[in-house]
């Protein structure tokens, strides 16, 4: 059996887009599969995602971590995902596109370490 392993740095967690439900406060993330993977192995990467309201005023997801797939022992890795130009030849999809440029994402310091491992909010 294959699955994905995440590693997510909590501290880059936007603490205003938290919402409450009927059993608990609630975070909204997306995992995207990258093209390729780094020089880590990381197949995956993982967003939060900002509420409805805040992604119609123009408000992006922020990057919190990544993931890699992980294969039982003598099990083979699961089929590459398909380019993109195959995909727009079957009749579906976003025309392919050049690669985009690299953004940096800013982010505010995160807190200075008590020493404790709690969670800082």
């Amino acid at each position: 059996m294959s699955h994905i392993i995440l590693k997510l740095d909590v501290q880059k967690i936007v603490k205003e887009w938290l919402f409450r439900g009927q059993k608990g406060t609630y975070l909204d993330l997306v995992i995207y599969q990258n093209d390729t993977e780094d020089p880590y192995g990381n197949s995956h990467v993982v967003k939060q995602s900002p509420s409805k309201e805040l992604r119609d005023q123009g408000t992006k997801p922020v990057i919190i971590g990544n993931g890699k797939w992980m294969h039982a022992t003598g099990q083979q890795a699961p089929a590459p995902r398909p380019a993109p130009a195959s995909a727009q030849q079957a009749g579906y999809g976003r025309p392919a596109q050049a690669a985009r440029p690299s953004r940096t994402i800013e982010h505010p310091a995160p807190p200075p370490d008590d020493g404790t491992d709690k969670i800082p909010w």
